[in-house]
């Protein structure tokens, strides 16, 4: 439940077994960690989230998402799903627009790609659109 409101954001459903995404737009990645073989992943504090999010667009399999300076971010994967996202802490945290609770998540960089820990070894990972 720890992803919950990133992958309601990404439309994923909390019925449906194990968070899978309903339009199979991410890769989940179970207990990756930060290091996986051939790629150098760098955890990120606070300032460096902010500036590596703030007003860039990534990109999932079937899907994209804008983060703009005033802390509003639309997911989309055919129709635009709104919400607001924050750097607290040192984490990414975010929610949807009806939402009341805000998830975080540690971040880690590797060169264009960007990956949101849960905490719970869940990793979902995205990149930068158009080589941001």
């Amino acid at each position: 439940m720890a992803c919950s409101a990133l992958k309601l954001m990404l439309g994923a459903s909390q019925g449906e077994s194990g968070w899978k995404n309903k339009h199979d737009h991410l890769r989940l990645v179970g207990g990756a960690g930060i290091v996986a073989a051939g790629d150098a992943w760098h955890r990120m504090d606070g300032h460096r989230i902010k500036t590596v999010m703030t007003d860039k667009k990534l990109k999932y399999a079937h899907a994209w998402q804008n983060f703009s300076v005033s802390g509003r971010t639309v997911f989309n994967a055919g129709a635009d799903s709104w919400g607001r996202w924050r750097v607290q802490n040192s984490q990414y945290c975010s929610k949807r627009a009806l939402q009341e609770v805000w998830t975080c998540y540690d971040m880690a960089r590797s060169e264009s790609k960007l990956r949101f820990l849960d905490g719970a070894g869940g990793v979902i990972e995205a990149q930068y659109y158009n080589d941001q």
